[in-house]
């Protein structure tokens, strides 16, 4: 089960002091002193109060078992009694999501490199780890450690957790490089459009990647049946959408559905 994110309360305030006072914790977070009081935590909380900042209570049937900031960088924290069930990387990817559906900087994490479980954690997401690594202060230590940066941006999010969404008869994926015969071939006998490229590889190819989806703006989506067969293509880019399908049945009975699924206009 995914935690619910949630913002922090002052009803969380004896979850923060516990949680974040305690040592196995405290270790791996830099900016977090010790020992760790209620003055802290109550300027704890007023920091999460920031909009821009993004800080969320994990929130696992009403109790807080962590919290995680995706304000100028990501840092995370997990209490140890929910450790080893998946919980951070489950709320990471929905916290993610929600982040990067809408055009936004790359995201950083910095982690020590003797920290196991948030290494793979980033790693099983899919992040990407810095080619150097750097030492940084940790508070509550009083010293510094090796770390390294990891990061991951919108492109990446994007390519490695496209959307699918699901109809009764068919799906919509974002189009991709691999898509190239499929796209050439529904182009094939069309109308010209300006909206089109023609059919000669190496423009549609550029098409391709100039209308990747990148998670708002521009997109081109492959309209598919169960089989995964390509039925058809949309393409969105603010103005009024251009479809193609391979033929005129496949239009007249899934047009409506398409644009259902892509909350167009009918």
């Amino acid at each position: 089960m995914t935690p619910r994110l949630r913002p922090f309360g002052n009803d969380d305030l004896a979850a923060i002091i516990v949680q974040l006072g305690d040592p196995r914790v405290a270790e791996w977070l830099a900016a977090i002193r010790q020992p760790f009081d209620i003055s802290q935590a109550e300027e704890f909380l007023a920091f999460s109060a920031d909009p821009a900042q993004r800080v969320f209570a994990l929130d696992q049937d009403g109790v807080v078992i962590g919290g995680l900031c995706l304000g100028d960088a990501l840092w995370y924290w997990l209490a140890p009694s929910h450790w080893g069930h998946g919980y951070m990387a489950r709320a990471l990817r929905a916290a993610l999501a929600d982040h990067f559906a809408v055009p936004t900087p790359p995201l950083t994490a910095t982690c020590r490199e003797d920290n196991t479980a948030s290494l793979s954690v980033l790693r099983r997401i899919g992040f990407s780890a810095a080619p150097m690594t750097r030492r940084m202060f940790f508070h509550g230590a009083g010293t510094s450690y090796l770390c390294r940066d990891h990061m991951m941006t919108p492109e990446q999010w994007h390519v490695l957790n496209p959307p699918h969404l699901q109809g009764p008869r068919i799906s919509l994926r974002p189009a991709r490089q691999a898509d190239l015969a499929s796209v050439q071939r529904l182009l094939q006998g069309q109308p010209r459009c300006d909206k089109w490229p023609g059919q000669d590889e190496t423009k549609v190819r550029h098409f391709l990647e100039t209308h990747r989806f990148r998670g708002a703006g521009t997109a081109l989506w492959i309209i598919e049946n169960e089989e995964r067969c390509v039925l058809g293509m949309v393409l969105c880019d603010g103005g009024r959408p251009a479809l193609r399908f391979s033929t005129a049945k496949d239009r007249d009975r899934l047009l409506s559905e398409v644009h259902t699924l892509l909350d167009l206009p009918c």
